[in-house]
């Protein structure tokens, strides 16, 4: 009787320690994944009117909120929620985005505000080794920046290209129709 007792202590204790180390280990993951996604990517924004041109240094993170891959095993789920795979994402996949924006000093040209945030979809596509060397993206995005008076709303239509597992890459958008043409950003993503 003993043994059992003895047994049963040693299995509830070890159960205890194994839950306990599963929910560290939680926590480390999730708090060194929310402190690389805090780091921004730079960014060039045009800043013009019809009196003058100049590009503007902003910050720009990246957020995905859903993430649907085209190459996945039949026993993992295709769909992810904000911890994103890069292999999966870069091998193949569509995700919906938000893009919060904040630039580093007041345009004076256009008459923008320093804070901006764009939602909307892109598709990725693998290049070379499955997308883990050299990926490709599409998207189109509506972008939302107050100014002094009021909110302008506009459509952007985005490429980009990535490479080393989707760590690195250039994202250029177009925006048609609105007082800044165009943006690069830098991609940085760490995973």
């Amino acid at each position: 009787m003993k043994n059992v007792l003895l047994t049963l202590l040693v299995i509830f204790i070890f159960c205890g320690n194994v839950e306990a180390q599963e929910s560290k280990n939680k926590l480390l993951k999730y708090s060194t994944w929310i402190l690389l996604q805090a780091i921004p990517s730079p960014t060039v924004i045009q800043d013009k009117n019809s009196e003058g041109s100049r590009v503007q240094l902003a910050l720009k993170w990246q957020i995905t909120p859903i993430s649907y891959s085209f190459n996945t095993n039949k026993y993992v789920s295709p769909v992810q929620s904000l911890i994103i795979n890069p292999v999966r994402k870069f091998s193949g996949s569509i995700e919906i985005f938000i893009q919060p924006e904040w630039a580093t000093s007041s345009f004076k040209n256009a008459d923008m505000g320093r804070f901006a945030l764009s939602s909307g979809a892109r598709i990725f596509l693998p290049v070379i080794e499955r997308g883990e060397d050299v990926s490709v993206s599409f998207g189109s995005k509506i972008n939302f920046r107050p100014n002094e008076t009021s909110t302008d709303n506009y459509y952007s239509l985005e490429a980009g290209i990535y490479g080393l597992y989707g760590m690195f890459g250039i994202q250029a958008s177009v925006n048609p129709n609105y007082k800044s043409s165009y943006d690069i950003s830098f991609y940085l993503k760490y995973y």
